[in-house]
């Protein structure tokens, strides 16, 4: 069975006068545990962070498509529909999620999207309908 410090957790050896990582004594301080109490927090923790996203998905969506349509203002629907799903998506981010700061940049690059994408529509129809 292996030995771990009562204080952080390291394996250590049952031969041991002080644990190497946090130079705890460990004259009596050694925890024979399979698992130390140490890991599992740190598992756990680990898990929590994992779930993020989670969390922020619906805003950071909204950035995805904001951008996206930013950079598909040249091709004439591109804009258009992805200008709808960030402000779209931005509205859920600020009802759902914790990060509303990132649903509200989302809705404003997507109303720009809208709107740039509009002039860019209208400015080909003129073009195709003067040919």
């Amino acid at each position: 069975m292996a030995n771990f410090c009562s204080n952080c957790g390291t394996k250590v050896e049952q031969t041991w006068n002080a644990c190497p990582k946090c130079g705890t004594a460990l004259g009596g301080g050694v925890n024979s545990q399979s698992t130390p109490q140490y890991y599992t927090a740190s598992y756990t923790q680990t898990v929590q962070k994992s779930s993020s996203w989670k969390k922020h998905k619906h805003s950071a969506l909204a950035l995805i498509f904001a951008n996206i349509g930013l950079f598909g203002i040249l091709f004439t629907g591109v804009g258009l529909i992805f200008g709808i799903l960030a402000i779209t998506f931005g509205i859920k981010g600020i009802r759902r999620d914790e990060d509303r700061v990132m649903a509200i940049l989302g809705i404003i690059v997507g109303g720009i999207d809208l709107i740039l994408g509009i002039i860019v529509l209208i400015i080909v129809i003129n073009i195709i309908s003067n040919y």
